[in-house]
């Protein structure tokens, strides 16, 4: 309370001698104000008005500058406009320039936040709050494609040094601009791309819904991406403003709108609908690697491993035509990928088997103690061995996606792969009862019986689960060279 009083008396002293003229004297009470208040943007803001008074307009400038570096609600920022509006019928156009280019400095090196570095864009894009001269040479060239080079030039620039003020202000341009969209086409797609970059993607949505809704100008590439800044914002709430998502959207769709159309459904809750995409990417799965293994990558995260494991199958196939065709890298990765499969099976099947039997003997466990007191151990199958077929898993037993899972791919890159977690698993097939061959030590001769005999059950599940994912983790290294 004592602090809140203190900033009161401050506030009305200042207020007392400006009202009696004695502008100077309120100006000596603000500084020492400013300096017990340094994070308080209100006394910064007063002094600026104190030196609008006696036109010390640098002063002015700067004191606002700092008024704008704390201002901590956009509603604030009402304030700066006005003294904006002053300032401008004071000073020459070199001297706003100059000022303009300390603010952008100041969002550069994120001195100003980010809501209020929005609405300084928003101000400069109106014609009575014009921005620099360059930044408004630049987006008068923005209004033809013809002028493409150039202006990607000036927009790599502006992205290089992280002018995101200067790329917002050239946004709400392009958002207002009169010009018909279909000339300004390509310079606004890479507009989207800049934004995309900075991960400025509420701006780059703001122009893609315009080019979504211009019939004469929106094609399957500009549906994808402005599916994808949804997506990358968690929030598809304007989708349905802008599209139609129904059968014949999706019959007509490609492979990158068919990637975020799965998203698209998961978010929903849809399954039936992530499973109607899936059904339409297989098609063009047919005749790419990367959109197989997409495809691939995608059933694991919706834990459908039938289809999962048919489409590996596929993927080999095609791999191995590419390498007839000399890519020295596909046997090798064929190779890890097919055990990597293998080995989702095995956890499959050995999740399932513990939950059938939780108490009893644990094979698993016999072979690690085993492999650290012998050599060498052979698990091998007699013929009268039980044989335990595994079941469906629930969708939240075995494949937790990480990150993103399937991303889109350019160029034939591979896809990250879901994580797989399990509770055990096995060397030797599910239900066959595995034999040890261990030396005996001086007679060189081999004991042939089970290794059931020397195991204690063990009642733990999470022996499997360790177990399972430190195996698992290293055939992922394995794969992952």
């Amino acid at each position: 309370m004592g602090l809140l009083q203190d900033k009161n008396q401050y506030a009305k002293n200042i207020s007392i001698l400006r009202y009696d003229g004695k502008i100077n004297e309120a100006i000596t009470q603000c500084k020492i104000a400013t300096v017990e208040y340094p994070t308080d943007n209100f006394f910064f803001k007063i002094l600026g008005d104190l030196y609008m008074d006696i036109d010390c307009y640098e002063e002015a400038a700067s004191a606002y500058l700092e008024n704008l570096k704390r201002m901590n609600r956009p509603e604030l920022f009402r304030t700066f406009v006005r003294f904006y509006g002053r300032i401008r019928q004071k000073v020459d156009e070199d001297f706003l320039a100059n000022y303009q280019d300390q603010i952008l400095v100041a969002v550069k090196r994120h001195e100003i936040s980010c809501d209020i570095a929005r609405k300084i864009a928003e101000l400069w894009k109106r014609s009575e709050f014009i921005a620099s001269p360059k930044l408004h040479a630049l987006a008068l060239l923005s209004d033809s494609d013809t002028n493409f080079e150039e202006v990607k030039r000036h927009f790599n620039e502006l992205s290089n040094h992280k002018d995101l003020v200067g790329l917002s202000y050239l946004l709400q341009y392009r958002v207002n601009s009169s010009v018909a969209r279909r000339n300004t086409k390509k310079i606004d797609t890479y507009l989207v791309q800049v934004l995309e970059r900075h991960e400025q993607y509420k701006d780059a949505q703001v122009l893609l819904e315009k080019m979504v809704l211009d019939p004469k100008i929106c094609t399957k590439d500009i549906i994808a991406s402005f599916l994808r800044v949804c997506r990358k914002q968690s929030d598809y709430s304007d989708v349905k403003k802008c599209l139609t998502i129904n059968n014949d959207f999706i019959s007509n769709s490609d492979f990158n709108i068919q990637y975020e159309l799965v998203y698209f459904f998961e978010a929903l809750g849809d399954i039936d609908g992530v499973k109607t995409i899936l059904g339409q990417m297989k098609v063009s799965a047919t005749r790419s690697p990367a959109i197989s293994r997409t495809l691939y990558n995608f059933y694991l995260r919706f834990n459908m491993f039938d289809e999962a494991n048919a489409e590996l199958s596929r993927l080999s196939t095609l791999l191995a035509n590419r390498r007839r065709r000399g890519d020295s890298r596909i046997e090798e990765q064929q190779e890890s990928e097919q055990a990597v499969w293998q080995k989702l099976k095995d956890l499959v099947s050995e999740q399932e088997h513990n939950r059938q039997y939780p108490a009893g003997v644990v094979y698993l466990v016999a072979q690690k103690q085993q492999a650290q007191q012998h050599r060498h151990i052979q698990g091998i199958c007699p013929p009268q061995a039980q044989q335990l077929i595994p079941q469906p898993l629930p969708p939240e037993a075995l494949i937790q996606p990480e990150g993103g899972v399937g991303e889109e791919l350019d160029g034939g890159e591979d896809c990250p792969q879901g994580q797989i977690l399990g509770q055990g698993h096995r060397d030797d097939p599910v239900g066959q009862e595995a034999e040890a061959y261990p030396e005996r030590g001086g007679q060189g001769q081999i004991q042939h019986r089970p290794v059931c005999q020397d195991v204690q059950p063990v009642q733990q599940p999470l022996v499997f689960f360790y177990h399972a994912l430190s195996l698992f983790f290293r055939v992922m290294r394995t794969f992952a060279r």
